[in-house]
């Protein structure tokens, strides 16, 4: 089976690097793909872009955001499927951050064997502060 990441791009977080939470870092992506030797990362355009809105989440502000529609997670799913399939792919090992059964991709003679939990910006962001609290720990002299 073929390790994959269906990414739904974020033009702030993924063209520009602005971190926020609950966004999965690519750079945890592409090091578990290279460290299997061989994946497949599939990147599906945003259905819309609304900069202003996400400027706003990610600076940590309340934002009210209409509901996806079926058709918009359908049309995810269904892009992603078809250059699966598209490239040969039949069964796959999925990189996610929101771990969950995936209906319909026996139509497009897909099965997930295996689903693996990858990093989000929380995650990322946790580690990060430990390893500075551990750095400033050593590097602080020993006072007797």
């Amino acid at each position: 089976p073929t390790l994959v990441r269906m990414h739904t791009a974020s033009v702030l977080g993924d063209v520009f690097g602005v971190r926020t939470r609950g966004r999965v870092v690519m750079h945890d992506v592409i090091a578990r793909v290279e460290e299997a030797g061989k994946g497949v990362i599939v990147f599906i355009p945003p259905f819309t872009v609304d900069l202003r809105a996400d400027l706003a989440m990610r600076t940590g502000q309340k934002v009210q955001r209409p509901p996806l529609e079926q058709g918009e997670v359908l049309r995810e799913y269904g892009l992603g499927a078809q250059v699966l399939r598209d490239l040969g792919l039949r069964r796959i090992r999925l990189l996610t951050n929101k771990p969950r059964r995936i209906a319909g991709l026996e139509g497009y003679g897909l099965e997930v064997v295996e689903q693996l939990l990858v990093s989000d910006e929380d995650a990322i962001s946790t580690r990060s502060a430990e390893m500075e609290a551990l750095s400033l720990d050593e590097s602080e002299p020993t006072r007797h």
